[in-house]
């Protein structure tokens, strides 16, 4: 039985961007109404004017796409936000790639959760506008879309009512400070729904590492960006 290609439009975040053949590149992209997909977008790499350099990691696009079998074929790309402040320094790019690369390891092919697009781009929009530590609660609200955690009002190790402060265990359970035997402590407030939360540099870090412990723990592998970046700030230090 023959399948007849269809016409989408979608709107979305580039999350990836690979070079396949001498002048094509497939595109990675979260989209809101048909979750992740990879598009073929053909002569990319030859010729910068069928797509005018929109084709950039970070950037949220309108894209109008061919679905068929196999590869989706991307027919044309508009920009929405270049959010070229990312590009700023290193670790604004550091904390976007974090967020990008948790968000593919957490989203399966065409697995629509609003969440996750809503979370990431809201970490994305913090990261262009300087706004690091802010861009950290993105972080627990991805969990949350992807069902790794919750906000239960109790430790999920003793089962008594959860302090004001609380870490995070590899298993997505929030424990009180008796229960986190050693992990760092953070305010409760960060892992609620709708979270609001203050934190400072130091709670980004450590929020941070909490949820690429729990990520990798989950998918059963390195989180490249995370160990990449963790490299690079050994270097400079030395």
């Amino acid at each position: 039985m023959r399948v007849l290609a269809r016409q989408v439009r979608l709107s979305g975040v580039v999350l990836r961007l690979r070079d396949v053949a001498e002048s094509h590149r497939v595109v990675d992209f979260l989209s809101l109404e048909e979750g992740r997909v990879a598009l073929l977008a053909r002569g990319a790499r030859r010729s910068r004017k069928r797509f005018q350099g929109l084709l950039d990691l970070f950037q949220s696009l309108t894209v109008s796409a061919t679905v068929a079998p196999g590869l989706w074929s991307l027919d044309g790309a508009e920009l929405v936000s270049g959010r070229f402040g990312i590009r700023r320094d290193l670790d604004g790019v550091r904390r976007a790639s974090l967020l990008v690369e948790i968000t593919s390891a957490l989203t399966g092919p065409q697995q629509v959760v609003p969440e996750i697009y809503q979370a990431l781009s809201a970490g994305l929009d913090a990261v262009d506008h300087g706004e690091l530590s802010r861009a950290a609660l993105a972080l627990p609200a991805l969990l949350r879309a992807a069902g790794l955690v919750s906000a239960a009002s109790h430790c999920g190790g003793c089962g008594r009512a959860r302090p004001e402060r609380v870490a995070l265990g590899t298993s997505g359970r929030l424990l009180c400070g008796t229960c986190a035997a050693g992990r760092p402590l953070l305010p409760a407030t960060v892992f609620a729904a709708q979270s609001s939360a203050e934190v400072s540099a130091e709670q980004a870090r450590l929020l941070e590492a909490s949820v690429v412990d729990l990520v990798e723990a989950a998918i059963g592998r390195s989180l490249k960006s995370a160990r990449v970046w963790a490299s690079l700030a050994d270097h400079r230090a030395r």
